[in-house]
């Protein structure tokens, strides 16, 4: 009988310790260590309440710099091209989870958290130089800056009107690849699984070759399901550009590359402003729970309509999962359903979510 107590006082005390570590190492990024203040604080808190214990984890330097900080990387670029040590569209996020805002405003704020030097700066000319350093993060002075842009306040539209963003998405090309990263990093799905050949091709753009290889099939058959629902929607980046280390917007005014060889197909569509269309809600696109309205003017109405979507929601509820738990999640499966609705209930509290995810008993 002593042995069988021994043994079962063993096992309990390991699963303690198993548990104690697992969520140490997951919101923090670090091997326990039991010289370590902050681990010994943490393991005193643990055996007295666990959830106190959790909310000193997500409150930590370490859980910024080594779980926030690699969340906010992959977010901003999901091929994970960019790699910086930090930016304005990380601190921005940074914000966002610390002060437990509704997360949303990631794609709605009009505001930027900055280190202080950029304050009074003209943010059309910056040096990433500043954002720098391992602990720029939590030991600058940073200051919030709002409205993001005081000569354009109709364009704030949270990270996708930082220079960071501005930098990878609107340089060169035709602002496709905007809409593309748009759907990429907020609802984690790419355009192969986004197009659709059942859709109408009335936004389609002039530089869109109706008769590829002289054969109007290929046209139908493919060209049509990627461009139809992109190039509705990249009417929201009309006026957007970057160049020469600048983000750059021309009110009422479309950027040349939204006419770029318009001769190829001169009866397709040309862009005149900057309003966009969503088509992407039909058929096996209806998952994103997109809501009304479907059509708009500007940046900041289409980052507001996708942040309103069931698929936000999911897609931030996965990227955290998958960042604290290190594996992936079906993104509209019962699993993530159920932990995004409580999300939203939660109104959108990240820093809650990842103790809530962590806490999952799939996450092990």
């Amino acid at each position: 009988m002593l042995k069988v107590l021994v043994s079962l006082f063993l096992t309990a005390n390991f699963a303690l310790s198993s548990d104690l570590d697992f969520y140490y190492k997951r919101l923090t990024g670090l091997n326990p260590n039991l010289s370590n203040k902050q681990y010994q604080k943490y393991s005193k808190l643990f055996n007295q309440n666990k959830d106190q214990a959790l909310t000193f984890l997500v409150n930590t330097n370490s859980f910024y710099f080594n779980i926030v900080s690699e969340f906010s990387k992959q977010l901003i670029s999901s091929d994970n091209k960019f790699r910086e040590e930090n930016n304005d569209a990380m601190s921005l996020i940074y914000y966002i989870i610390k002060n437990e805002n509704n997360f949303k405003e990631v794609l709605t704020a009009d505001y930027y958290y900055l280190p202080s030097v950029f304050f009074n700066r003209n943010l059309n000319n910056w040096d990433s130089s500043d954002f720098q350093g391992s602990d720029s993060l939590t030991n600058r002075t940073y200051v919030k800056r709002n409205p993001q842009r005081t000569n354009n306040p109709d364009l704030a539209a949270g990270v996708l009107t930082t220079n960071k963003w501005a930098s990878i998405y609107y340089s060169a090309g035709t602002n496709r690849r905007a809409v593309k990263g748009l759907f990429n990093s907020f609802l984690c799905t790419p355009i192969e699984i986004w197009r659709d050949s059942g859709l109408s091709p009335h936004r389609i753009r002039q530089d869109v070759d109706r008769l590829p290889g002289g054969n109007p099939r290929v046209f139908k058959n493919e060209c049509i399901k990627c461009h139809a629902p992109m190039d509705a929607l990249a009417g929201a980046f009309a006026e957007l550009n970057f160049e020469d280390d600048s983000f750059t917007r021309k009110k009422n005014e479309i950027d040349p590359k939204y006419h770029l060889n318009s001769n190829v197909y001169p009866d397709g569509y040309r862009t005149h402003d900057n309003s966009w269309e969503n088509l992407i809600r039909f058929n096996h696109n209806e998952k994103f729970g997109f809501k009304a309205p479907f059509k708009g003017k500007g940046l900041n109405s289409l980052a507001k309509s996708i942040a309103d979507s069931d698929g936000f929601r999911n897609c931030m509820s996965q990227r955290v999962y998958k960042r604290v738990c290190l594996k992936d999640i079906d993104l509209f499966g019962d699993i993530n359903n159920e932990l995004a609705k409580k999300l939203k209930k939660d109104n959108y509290n990240l820093k809650h979510h990842f103790k809530r995810v962590i806490e999952h008993e799939n996450c092990r």
